[in-house]
């Protein structure tokens, strides 16, 4: 069994289609923001290199994006055992909030 390095985890953003629609939010600008609001490097923003980004269909009330964090860097880590992390996008005032 392998065992997920330190620094990959999997991030969880959920946002309501609507609001994400309304606001004219593409998916890769919320993958920004949120890599903005934690602190990433100015170069992990736009083309997500270091990240491997999982977009989920605009079908139902809500959308979820899964960000798998420096996972490129740790291809052999099981997805199960590493770090889980959920947030909740907010567009009223373009914002990410931690999901309790």
């Amino acid at each position: 069994m392998s065992t997920p390095a330190a620094d990959a985890k999997r991030i969880f953003l959920r946002a309501r289609t609507s609001s994400a629609d309304q606001a004219g939010v593409q998916d890769h600008d919320l993958v920004d923001l949120f890599l903005t609001k934690a602190g990433s490097d100015k170069e992990d923003t736009g083309q997500h290199t270091r990240h491997f980004v999982h977009n989920q269909p605009r079908e139902y009330e809500h959308f979820h994006i899964i960000l798998d964090i420096n996972y490129r860097q740790h291809p052999d880590a099981n997805v199960k055992e590493l770090v889980h992390e959920v947030y909740r996008i907010r567009f009223s005032d373009h914002d990410t909030e931690p999901l309790e």
